[in-house]
């Protein structure tokens, strides 16, 4: 969890949370400068910044994993609530996320920020009034190249880090370089690839200006992947159509909730 200020009233204290020694002190640093001098109580388990009853509100910047069961736990602790992007793992969680908030009467607001920017505000409401005409298809793109990540052994858990915390809900793995930090996201145990990543601003912006429809009842991809068989370029063109259903068991990330 990062440094968060008491909203609604004076702000009372501030709590940061981190899994590793190094992030705390710069947080610590950080803090210190833009409160002079001011420190933060630190937690290592969120599950102890959630007891405090000095702290209002809390936002989580976890991986993907812990997005769902951070921010239920933070409710039911009667904590307001700001969690990075995207708000879930999947699409059941954040209909849990969504009952356990309206059952306590706490805020919970998701970071993809862009339903709060004015300009974005004022485009949709002026496509959605006509601008354009009707809308009726929203086509969300993004172009970023992203290298490998390669491959590396596992290896000891290095000094500072909790990694029992950091799997939390997720399988128990050994320690690996790159299924920590940024890379998590690579990996189904914690992160949602990029769908998950990038994939949700524009998904996000896509349904905003299509006025939030309903669940999609089936989904379909097109891939244009590129394979060099002697010496020649052959171009692969997959298609595929798939059937979407609605989780019905309890995912186990909520279970316990």
């Amino acid at each position: 969890m990062n440094i968060y200020p008491a909203p609604r009233r004076r702000a009372r204290g501030r709590a940061l949370r981190h899994r590793t020694r190094p992030a705390r002190e710069r947080a610590q640093a950080t803090l210190q400068k833009i409160t002079s001098g001011e420190k933060a109580k630190e937690f290592e388990d969120m599950r102890g910044a959630f007891a405090d009853p000095g702290i209002d509100a809390v936002s989580i910047a976890t991986p993907n994993h812990w997005h769902a069961l951070a921010t239920i736990w933070a409710c039911q602790a009667g904590k307001d609530v700001y969690s990075e992007k995207p708000a879930c793992y999947n699409i059941y969680e954040g209909l849990r996320m969504v009952q356990v908030a309206n059952e306590t009467k706490r805020m919970v607001q998701i970071g993809s920020q862009h339903r709060s920017t004015p300009y974005k505000i004022r485009a949709i409401e002026a496509m959605q009034g006509g601008l354009i005409g009707k809308i009726y298809m929203a086509k969300g793109l993004c172009f970023k190249r992203r290298q490998s990540i390669g491959h590396k052994a596992d290896s000891p858990v290095p000094p500072g880090v909790n990694w029992d915390l950091f799997l939390g809900p997720a399988p128990l793995r050994p320690f690996n370089e790159l299924r920590f930090k940024y890379n998590w996201h690579w990996f189904w145990d914690t992160g949602n690839g990029d769908i998950g990543n990038q994939g949700v601003h524009e998904i996000g912006i896509c349904r905003w200006g299509l006025g939030d429809p309903e669940w999609p009842k089936s989904a379909f991809r097109q891939r244009r992947q590129v394979c060099v068989r002697r010496r020649s370029g052959d171009a692969q063109h997959a298609t595929r159509q798939l059937r979407l259903r609605r989780a019905r068991r309890l995912c186990s990330r909520c279970a316990a909730s």
